[in-house]
């Protein structure tokens, strides 16, 4: 088994793991329970470890440098959500009925 990246929590180690299944590595995840437990321990065990058979090495190396320049890549630009007026009035016709008729007086 060859490592073939480091991560400091569980989470981002499968997301890289689920990115290798994609394009077809066998890939496992260690020590990511003494991280999880003891995360001050992470730097010195070397974080949580993706690792792959040795044969699949040299193909996840250059799918490692894939995901990461993928991860660098800029954000799209996306249009503004234009359902905010709708939302105000369904909150205003269903709020303001419960402000004046859903209390009771106190006696």
């Amino acid at each position: 088994m060859t490592t073939i990246c480091h991560f400091r929590v569980p989470e981002d180690a499968y997301l890289f793991r689920s990115y290798l299944i994609n394009r077809g590595i066998d890939a496992h995840i260690l020590d990511e329970h003494v991280v999880q437990i003891a995360w001050h321990y992470s730097n010195a065990i070397g974080g949580v470890r993706v690792v792959v058979h040795d044969h699949d090495a040299l193909e996840a190396d250059k799918v490692t440098h894939e995901y990461l320049r993928e991860l660098r890549a800029e954000a799209q630009p996306t249009a503004a959500p234009r359902f905010w007026p709708v939302v105000m009035l369904v909150s205003l016709w269903l709020g303001v009925p419960a402000l004046i008729f859903g209390r009771n007086k106190v006696e």
